[in-house]
């Protein structure tokens, strides 16, 4: 479990890292939601970001919900949760943006575009396709069949997440359902990669590598 602990608060500080420092979103309000959601893991999280130099970046943090269940439906009542204290208690009002730790390659110019995108256009309430210009979301597939970034505008219905197929090879495609069900234009972003198994980590050394020896070349 030591191993499983240090590759999640690796993936976690990878991630905040490179929100933290990527120019285009220095403006964007940033949430940490942290589990479990109580002083101990606030307290963790702040350790986290003083050892990465983030403590002045103005991240947020805001604890989840108690249960700390991520598996199945528990997860769409977490999503919910989140997209609820996002529309409370952030000062933005042009988009909300999803993400996980447990696929740090972050689309860093995915996530910009579609937070400029989110933050032109809001939810067709008459979920007509009169002005299909008007893209508002943004979801990147994981290769497992789930997401890995989601992008809304900051006005979305928590039905979004109800009738999604968690922890499912179709998790991806029946958000995406849930969106258009909503009313809500969706883009597809470019695929990303979660670690949840051993051989996903295999897989991602290796793609650093491939990576790295372009780099070099």
């Amino acid at each position: 479990w030591q191993g499983a602990a240090a590759l999640s608060k690796a993936m976690l500080s990878d991630v905040l890292t490179s929100l933290s420092h990527y120019d285009p979103i220095q403006n964007v309000e940033k949430i940490l939601f942290y589990a479990p959601g109580n002083d101990d893991g606030r307290q963790q999280m702040m350790e986290i970001l003083g050892e990465l130099g983030l403590m002045d970046v103005g991240w947020k943090l805001i604890p989840m919900l108690l249960s700390g269940d991520m598996r199945s439906s528990h997860l769409g009542a977490q999503l919910t949760h989140a997209l609820h204290q996002a529309q409370t208690k952030s000062s933005s009002s042009s988009s909300v943006l999803f993400l996980g730790t447990d696929a740090p390659e972050l689309p860093l110019d995915e996530i910009a575009m579609a937070l400029t995108r989110g933050g032109q256009g809001g939810v067709n309430k008459n979920n007509n396709d009169d002005d299909d210009g008007n893209f508002v979301a943004t979801l990147c597939p994981a290769d497992d069949g789930g997401y890995g970034m989601l992008c809304i505008p900051s006005n979305a219905s928590d039905t979004i997440f109800q009738n999604v197929r968690w922890s499912d090879p179709l998790t991806a495609v029946s958000q995406l359902k849930a969106l258009t069900d909503a009313g809500i234009h969706v883009v597809l972003g470019r695929l990303m990669h979660d670690i949840d198994e051993p051989k996903d980590v295999q897989n991602l050394v290796q793609r650093l590598l491939q990576q790295q020896q372009q780099q070099q070349q």
